[in-house]
């Protein structure tokens, strides 16, 4: 047969089922890259076999899974539709039990025994919108985000070890300041980065104390961590101490802390540090 574009020969019949194939596998690496712009250029869904874009978390967990293929790839743009970050890519993974958590793994709001909507998790890089956390906008706003930054923490010790063998650590990059009700307990963190590039200004990268005065708190608690990093964070506690000259206290972008007020009492009812 005479193929347009080629000379003319005969094929037997196996020489045309490899051309065929490879027909249809550059067909499908096609359609892959195809899907991959789509979403890149903010596309809506084309089918199954195109990447989906849904508004939040909550579009996100509605969705109707039934018949759903393995591995399909869905784009979040944001975690909530009123506040901008928190998204990214998931993937549908079939066969997962794993527990909601609201971050990395999603379970679909129809609850099935398996199927798990799974984080694709870029260079290792996560924020805490990621988790459901929102930043406070101005010094009276009083959302709390501790139990965002809490699940956040509490992922990090499974992804960290998997028989064995240590991953990269994780980044936990700050885009903003949080408020917390309680202590933010980093206890036996083990190989994660918590960065922050901007604790002084207007809009510091920091965490806020939602909660009545009570100097008996610590605002963070760090102990007993390993191969962990925590820089240019701010603490921000100015109802806590019972006495007016202590305010603040920070960790610089270098990763030394800086008092505001008396530094022993900073230290004590702000931030506590026990064998970093």
């Amino acid at each position: 047969p005479y193929i347009p574009g080629m000379p003319y020969q005969n094929f037997d019949p196996d020489d045309l089922a490899y051309f065929d194939a490879t027909v249809a596998a550059a067909q499908a690496a096609a359609d892959e890259a195809e899907s991959w712009a789509l979403s890149l250029i903010g596309a809506t869904d084309l089918g199954l076999d195109q990447t989906q874009i849904v508004a939040s978390m909550a579009v996100l967990r509605a969705l109707t899974v039934t018949g759903i293929p393995d591995r399909k790839l869905v784009y979040m743009s944001d975690y909530y539709t009123d506040t901008p970050d928190g998204g990214g890519f998931f993937r549908w993974s079939a066969a997962s039990t794993a527990a909601h958590d609201g971050g990395m793994t999603i379970q679909p709001n129809s609850a099935p025994a398996s199927g798990r909507w799974l984080r694709v998790l870029e260079n290792n890089v996560m924020t805490p919108e990621m988790w459901g956390a929102k930043k406070l906008t101005t010094l009276t706003d009083t959302y709390d985000s501790l139990s965002a930054l809490n699940a956040m923490i509490a992922w990090l010790p499974g992804y960290a070890v998997v028989a064995g063998t240590r991953k990269p650590p994780v980044e936990i990059r700050f885009l903003g300041t949080y408020g917390i009700s309680d202590t933010w307990n980093l206890e036996g963190l083990n190989g994660v980065k918590i960065e922050g590039n901007n604790p002084f200004g207007a809009n510091p990268t920091a965490v806020q104390w939602l909660g009545a005065a009570n100097p008996a708190k610590d605002l963070i608690y760090v102990r007993g961590c390993r191969y962990a990093t925590i820089r240019g964070i701010r603490g921000i506690a100015p109802l806590m101490p019972t006495k007016t000259t202590c305010l603040r206290s920070f960790i610089n972008t270098d990763g030394t802390i800086y008092y505001a007020g008396d530094p022993v009492v900073s230290f004590s009812a702000h931030i506590h540090f026990d064998k970093l």
